[in-house]
């Protein structure tokens, strides 16, 4: 590590302690308490990920994943994107029972569009090659997909330096759904708006199509 690169990394720890403190304070007041399991990556990489458990509850009677740590650097967009749209995002996972291999499948889409100098975005739809070759995905479930958060969780208004922090809701979809969606992404995402639960990851979730 040169000395450039090394004054980058000791402004960006600087900076990521003052932000995760506000982060984890804004995910408690809109999410309640968080779990015992709180997994904080060890690795070199810029943005430092955390992946917080909340557990089910009466309002949210499902486990809620949530990353903390992609919105403290900007994505950088596609020359098509709007500049100012989703520069900031964190990425939510509904699950019905929660099991430790999904702590290393959210980290690496969390590490995704930094590690290839892109963006994630609500509508945005990887198949499993896509993104990680031996993932513990159940073999129905090969694709994921960014949804808007229509699950109320009271999260959003969060602000990192002037950006607005866009909380993306990642869904599990089989082959035939991941079809459906790139013939008709509105009609796709309506089905997931008007049945809500679809959102909750659940292995036993038969394909809607």
């Amino acid at each position: 590590m040169n000395i450039t690169q090394q004054k980058k990394v000791e402004s960006y720890k600087e900076k990521e302690i003052q932000l995760r403190q506000l982060r984890e304070a804004y995910y408690e007041k809109c999410l309640g308490p968080m779990g015992d399991f709180v997994f904080r990556s060890i690795d070199k990489k810029i943005p430092h990920i955390v992946i917080y458990t909340f557990p089910p509850n009466d309002d949210r009677p499902y486990w809620t994943l949530i990353t903390g740590g992609m919105s403290d650097i900007r994505q950088k967009h596609p020359k098509k994107c709007s500049k100012d749209v989703h520069v900031r995002t964190e990425i939510i996972w509904y699950v019905k029972e929660f099991k430790p291999w999904m702590i290393d499948f959210l980290k690496g889409l969390a590490d995704w569009p930094f590690d290839n100098n892109t963006a994630s975005l609500y509508g945005h739809s990887m198949t499993r090659e896509d993104l990680f070759k031996n993932t513990p995905v159940y073999p129905k479930f090969k694709n994921i997909m960014y949804i808007f958060p229509f699950i109320r969780t009271g999260l959003g208004g969060f602000e990192v330096e002037g950006d607005e922090v866009y909380f993306l809701v990642m869904a599990p979809i089989t082959d035939s759904e991941l079809d459906f969606k790139l013939k008709d992404s509105w009609g796709f995402l309506k089905i997931f708006k008007d049945n809500y639960d679809l959102a909750v990851f659940d292995e036993n979730r038969k394909s809607i199509v």
